[in-house]
């Protein structure tokens, strides 16, 4: 079949190809067969075609040359990533992260709970503690996370609860004890994702983040990397965008660092191509101050 035969080409350059559809039958066995190729994109006419060129050819006209430069050691930070579909745990995530200039919250682990109560302590109070394990992606639904911690009594308290809640939910993963994170300020919090798709490579998504993510699903979607000009126009786009710049009368976040953020991100993602499958923040919390990461996780690739 012709479509196989156009597949090594598109193996050969490390770009999909397009296809124009536009016989009489639109559907049947032919265009099934060169719909069921990754590396094909198949059009069923060419005005959408066109229309795809054209808002590829208007995003590459935004990013060129590049948003950001790659910061120095993010080739050696990508080449450490463990592969095999591996997940990196929050902390390991969030270094990632943190490497390309996304501000992350400090944290310290500990392993038992004399020791979060003096991590706790060194931080400063009040301080959230967050399950720390290889094997338990979201923490919320074991019970691994507790909140505005006052003291130190508070902080021994909460290990124990959240050691025996994961204990009692997930009996055969590993826990390492936990992240000590200083509460971070109150913000409208995004939710900052990225996944590597076999067709169009590694996309990036800002939106409504928090516990509302999968409530409103209210996100802006774009190729990686973006400029921040290009971040904060999606920023911008978002339902929940006047949640950023100050609802009634609330304070306006900092849409610069945020959309700076946002750029960075997708730098990270677009530079670690197929070693980086998918990644998250959610939330990112978003203030006058700035904005902050508090969360993280990042699948490998293959």
């Amino acid at each position: 079949m012709r479509m196989e035969q156009l597949r090594p080409y598109a193996a050969k350059f490390g770009k999909p190809l397009i296809i124009a559809w536009i016989p009489e039958r639109l559907e049947g066995p032919g265009v099934e067969k060169a719909d069921s190729v990754p590396e094909l994109i198949v059009f069923r006419s060419m005005r959408r075609l066109m229309n795809a060129i054209r808002l590829w050819l208007e995003h590459y006209g935004q990013v060129a040359p590049g948003p950001v430069a790659a910061p120095s050691g993010l080739g050696a930070a990508i080449a450490s990533l463990p592969g095999g579909g591996a997940v990196l745990m929050e902390a390991e995530a969030k270094a990632l992260f943190a490497r390309v200039g996304v501000p992350v919250v400090e944290e310290r682990r500990a392993s038992t709970a004399i020791a979060a109560a003096a991590e706790a302590a060194s931080l400063g109070f009040p301080v959230v503690l967050k399950l720390d394990s290889p094997d338990i992606a979201h923490k919320t639904e074991v019970g691994g996370v507790a909140l505005n911690l006052a003291d130190g009594p508070a902080v021994e308290a909460a290990f124990a609860e959240i050691m025996a809640s994961a204990k009692r939910h997930a009996p055969a993963a590993r826990l390492d004890g936990v992240l000590v994170q200083r509460m971070s300020q109150k913000g409208m919090e995004l939710i900052l994702g990225a996944r590597r798709d076999g067709q169009f490579g590694s996309l990036v998504l800002v939106g409504t983040g928090g516990v509302q993510a999968e409530l409103w699903r209210d996100v802006a979607l774009d190729l990686a990397p973006v400029s921040p000009a290009r971040a904060e126009e999606m920023l911008r786009s978002l339902k929940g965008f006047p949640l950023l710049d100050g609802f009634r009368g609330a304070p306006k976040a900092d849409i610069a660092a945020v959309a700076a953020a946002v750029s960075a991100f997708s730098v990270l993602v677009a530079e670690a191509g197929e070693a980086l499958q998918e990644a998250e923040v959610n939330p990112l919390i978003c203030g006058p101050w700035g904005c902050l990461a508090v969360d993280g996780l990042v699948r490998c690739g293959p």
